[in-house]
């Protein structure tokens, strides 16, 4: 199923069914790129939905000449001393770092103002990696524009019906807390999650989980930082999208996920946590090593050289 430039100029769109979804690509990826590595996904879900592919405004290194392929949707920065007096420090900062700041949002949620406007009404998001965390941001903002400044829904946007998010992580910028209230949010959340996702591991994803608990729903496949396109993926996928073809929310938790081998699960966390293992203890006998071979060296030569 081949895609086109959407006649506004802002997003790159699949042909395909009533259902419209804002698609958000990774950090240093872009439109074109997911469009592409959605290929088989796209041709899937033809028969229901149409998916507009968003290319972030920011560019990135690394670039080649005068391209800019490589885009994001915001820059991390860290905070300054005089901003941390005023932050109050969670768990969650404490296990994850200091909180950041996100310079250059407020570019991409002018973007989507302007798509949404042009291009919609949008009945839901997907979201991969920094993508996913771009989908977040979002799903919560069109339940109530107020949680995120800058952000404007024209009287025929309503509230999205549903939000897939792969390998994300929740906003860590202190100035949008309000996107992710105690209560939780409404929209339905479907968390696709790698068991051997060491970029985005299960801590950071955890965090996006967390705070849409109420609405989530999860289900991991046995690859690493990707967006499953097999065949059984593609058809739960289809199969999920297809509870939410008019207002009324489908059984979307009730609807079968991919086949998952239980006994295979196991396996894999039981010969991950032996590598790991392996590996500290190697790196434990080279520090030995070295601090041996440093103290011989320092003997033969009358002073240590540590």
């Amino acid at each position: 199923m081949s895609t086109k430039t959407a006649p506004s100029g802002l997003t790159i769109q699949s042909q395909g069914g009533p259902i419209k979804i804002l698609a958000f690509h990774s950090y240093t990826s872009n439109a074109a790129n997911f469009s592409k590595r959605l290929g088989a996904l796209r041709k899937t879900l033809a028969p229901i939905a149409t998916l507009h592919f968003v290319q972030a405004p920011i560019t990135v290194p690394p670039m080649l000449l005068e391209e800019d392929t490589h885009r994001s949707w915001w820059k991390s920065t860290d905070l300054t001393e005089e901003e941390m007096k005023n932050v109050k420090i969670t768990e969650e900062d404490e296990h994850f770092g200091p909180p950041q700041k996100y310079v250059g949002l407020e570019k991409s949620v002018d973007l989507v103002n302007r798509i949404v406007e042009a291009e919609g009404p949008f009945h839901g998001v997907l979201g991969f990696s920094q993508g996913t965390t771009m989908a977040g941001i979002m799903v919560s903002a069109f339940e109530d524009p107020a949680r995120l400044p800058g952000f404007k829904l024209p009287p025929s946007q309503g509230r999205l019906r549903f939000c897939i998010a792969v390998s994300g992580f929740k906003a860590r910028d202190k100035n949008l807390t309000s996107l992710f209230p105690e209560r939780g949010i409404q929209t339905p959340v479907l968390h696709v999650l790698g068991r051997n996702d060491y970029i985005t591991d299960k801590h950071r994803t955890g965090t996006l989980v967390n705070a849409f608990a109420s609405t989530s729903r999860v289900v991991y496949h046995d690859g690493g930082h990707l967006t499953p396109t097999t065949g059984p993926w593609r058809k739960f996928f289809l199969d999920f999208v297809s509870q939410f073809k008019d207002e009324h929310d489908g059984d979307w938790r009730g609807i079968a996920g991919p086949e998952v081998d239980s006994h295979l699960e196991h396996k894999e966390e039981s010969q991950k946590a032996e590598t790991e293992n392996d590996l500290r203890e190697d790196a434990e006998a080279e520090r030995r090593e070295a601090w041996r071979g440093a103290q011989k060296d320092g003997a033969s030569t009358g002073k240590s050289s540590l």
